[in-house]
């Protein structure tokens, strides 16, 4: 069942909230701030301003993933290091999502339907199209060439290697 973050309960939050740490690549931070402001980042920034695309997934009362997404690239990315590396791009992608799934649920189809169900409301509300940025060697690479990301464009610098995965909604 898709659940809509506006109807989250604090447990379903809680849920929500492990997935996020338990399958994010960053484990470690100096303190209790950093950590917030990581989550804040990549997490409660679109719960709080984009609530009507966040989704969860749930088996009974448990959370198997989320999606969530925003449709304002360029107000949310600016203050990222690599923004300006993939301004070009945003014309064409504006938006842009994150999806976790807990270790135990992925490769067992809950990422396509988050995915399925946030392509579709993206689409009725003319969004022209939507990006993801990872790095070259990631395993979600499969899952969103599966899923139809079909513009790939890739950042090397001193600092990092980043591709940019694109799909066209209109």
């Amino acid at each position: 069942m898709l659940v809509q973050a506006t109807d989250w309960s604090k447990e379903v939050y809680k849920q929500v909230d492990h997935i996020f740490f338990e399958t994010s690549a960053k484990v470690t931070f100096k303190d209790e701030i950093e950590r917030l402001s990581f989550k804040y980042k990549y997490l409660d920034f679109y719960l709080d301003n984009y609530p009507q695309y966040c989704f969860a997934y749930l088996d009974s009362d448990k959370v198997l993933g989320y999606i969530i997404a925003a449709t304002k690239t360029h107000q949310q990315l600016q203050d990222f290091e690599y923004y300006q590396n993939f301004e070009k791009c945003l014309n064409d992608f504006p938006a842009h999502l994150h999806i976790n799934c807990s270790p135990a649920s992925q490769g067992k189809g809950v990422g396509s339907k988050l995915w399925a169900h946030l392509k579709q409301k993206l689409e009725s509300e003319n969004i022209k199209g939507l990006h993801i940025i990872t790095t070259p060697d990631a395993r979600n690479i499969g899952f969103y060439t599966k899923n139809d990301f079909d513009y790939r464009y890739d950042v090397k610098t001193d600092s990092y290697h980043l591709t940019l995965l694109g799909i066209s909604l209109s």
